[in-house]
């Protein structure tokens, strides 16, 4: 945990370089950075290091704050809470939360239990994956010889006066 906060103070501190309280980026461009780029470093690896503790929470809930202020552009007095409902961001922890339980339902065959309901692997069905486009038949192509005889009709002006062009 220590090494994904080391990569995003060092992140956060280049992306406060260029934005600023009255310059720089719009919110919506740092919102999308945050969603793009911070979250996935936090997310990254979770299905090992995730223990839904209240310490490991806390610390999450640290990690997003200074992404969350650059949004902002508040002051650093404003509670977590209040941050991600102005930036329009869910908490951290609940994000890992349900991305983890959704990796033990899925990929680990595991009986999750949520909210005092239970949910088994074998009850859920999964969404075939898409089919790639390369992977789908291929269509037969053929050519044919124009033998049209007879009386040919241009309308778009290609072949006037015994011209084309």
């Amino acid at each position: 945990m220590n090494t994904i906060q080391d990569k995003l103070n060092s992140l956060q501190q280049k992306l406060y370089r260029i934005t600023r309280a009255t310059w720089g980026l719009s919110p919506t461009v740092k919102k999308d950075i945050y969603n793009k780029v911070i979250n996935r470093i936090i997310h990254y690896g979770h299905e090992i290091w995730y223990r839904d503790k209240v310490k490991l929470n806390t610390k999450l809930g640290q990690l997003q704050r200074s992404g969350l202020l650059n949004i902002t552009k508040c002051y650093k007095t404003v509670s977590t809470d209040a941050l991600q409902v102005l930036a329009g961001v869910p908490p951290i922890d609940i994000q890992i939360r349900h991305t983890h339980k959704m990796f033990q339902i899925k990929h680990l065959h595991k009986e999750i239990s949520t909210q005092g309901l239970a949910f088994h692997p074998d009850a859920i069905t999964f969404l075939k994956p898409i089919v790639p486009p390369w992977h789908k038949t291929s269509f037969h192509w053929s050519h044919f010889n124009d033998k049209l005889q007879g009386t040919l009709i241009y309308t778009d002006g290609s072949k006037m006066n015994n011209r084309v062009g």
